[in-house]
């Protein structure tokens, strides 16, 4: 077949100075309450701090593209695994990852619907505290007209499934927040002297 494409794609990356988030406990003073004559109060606080440590990411990519005439398909999933050295979760490492796309481009007239789906992730500190992202899958098209070789018609639509960005905690179970960014669309035109 003239048009197709299979791939397949191994990684490992070392990172010797990989930014992660720790938790530390320090001791305070607290001199503004404390009574004249009377030993300081001293006031512990865990603090949320970017730390340096070492992590690595390898995983296995895979992907397949297609075309009968001009009508076409691709799909490709990545499978990471990140591990930091000392012990906690990567920070915005989804283990699964896919896309699926399929579109039709006869050069005036094309159009493409497009599918990505990330599983949940690390997104980073709510405060002190440990802030995951769910999975989450999202639905987009776009359409473009050539009119001629100075104009061109372009639709774009985001979100049509309208997909709900849900946050908790360490599991699901601890739900923080939850987000509905509604369906997106914009009309453009092209113009080239």
């Amino acid at each position: 077949v003239p048009k197709a494409l299979l791939s397949v794609g191994l990684f490992y990356i070392d990172m010797s100075s990989y930014v992660a988030y720790g938790n530390l406990r320090r001791d305070y003073v607290d001199r503004r309450h404390t009574l004249p004559g009377q030993p300081p109060l001293v006031a512990t606080y865990t603090l949320s701090v970017p730390t340096n440590v070492g992590a690595t990411n390898r995983g296995i990519g895979l992907g397949w593209q297609q075309t009968f005439g001009a009508v076409g398909g691709q799909v490709n999933y990545t499978y990471t695994d990140g591990k930091v050295s000392d012990g906690s979760e990567m920070v915005g490492n989804s283990k699964n990852t896919c896309n699926l796309v399929g579109f039709y481009d006869d050069g005036t007239f094309n159009a493409r619907l497009a599918y990505t789906y990330r599983s949940s992730f690390l997104a980073g500190l709510n405060n002190a505290s440990i802030q995951h992202m769910d999975n989450e899958g999202d639905l987009a098209a776009s359409v473009n007209w050539k009119f001629n070789d100075h104009l061109e018609f372009t639709f774009d639509a985001l979100n049509l499934n309208n997909p709900k960005l849900k946050y908790y905690g360490t599991d699901r179970s601890q739900p923080l927040s939850t987000y509905s960014n509604g369906r997106q669309f914009y009309l453009g035109v092209r113009l080239s002297l």
